[in-house]
């Protein structure tokens, strides 16, 4: 890789500001499109940001098997990659009241795995869109994919179609705000060798 790292999985601050930068405008724009289809204002907070190594996703959110719900899509263009949502149960269940008035209902049902779809088309669409114009690209998103399996098997989707071509993912902390309901999640993204070192090299090319 022709990028510099601070350490092997540290980003120096102006890449930090850079990528956060691109996700605060991005969710931004999210948050618009939740309103409107909620009918009521949301607001998304990305707290923390940073670099991971993709082994140890799985930790960040509960262990290799701990259970979580998943919406799974693929980047592909100028660049390629995946991004996903990770959420506990809990968070699950405050969207699907908040959106279905579902206080008890199957959580795997058909009608909540599409409505937890539309919610990942809409932050993965428009993430996808914010690094399309910061970076002048062409890049699109798959349809969604959502899943409840543990976070080990979810990451091992992308692993496997990527042919392992992954060694980093980067971690969005996520709180979205409803109804004075606050909803925590991981976002992540996880980009081939050679889409991450485009991504960091434009951005290093920013201070030169």
């Amino acid at each position: 890789m022709d990028y510099k790292l601070n350490e092997i999985n540290q980003l120096t601050e102006f890449q930090h500001d850079a990528l956060r930068e691109i996700a605060n405008i991005g969710f931004g724009n999210a948050a618009t499109s939740l309103s409107k289809l909620v009918n009521n204002e949301v607001s998304i907070n990305i707290p923390a940001l940073k670099m991971q190594l993709i082994e140890k996703v799985p930790g960040i959110v509960g262990g290799e098997e701990s259970l979580v719900y998943g919406i799974v899509m693929q980047i592909y263009g100028d660049l390629n990659g995946y991004i996903m949502m990770l959420l506990p149960t809990e968070s699950v269940k405050s969207i699907s009241s908040i959106l279905l008035n579902y206080e008890n209902g199957d959580l795997l049902s058909e009608m909540n795995m599409s409505m937890m779809q539309e919610v990942g088309h809409i932050l993965g669409g428009t993430y996808v869109s914010s690094l399309s114009d910061f970076f002048n690209m062409k890049i699109s998103v798959s349809p969604p994919y959502a899943t409840y399996d543990m976070a080990a098997a979810i990451i091992d989707l992308a692993l496997i179609e990527m042919s392992r071509d992954l060694e980093y993912a980067l971690v969005f902390d996520s709180e979205m705000m409803v109804k004075n309901d606050i909803i925590n999640g991981k976002i992540f993204t996880m980009f081939d060798t050679d889409s991450l070192d485009q991504i960091m090299n434009r951005i290093d090319k920013m201070v030169m």
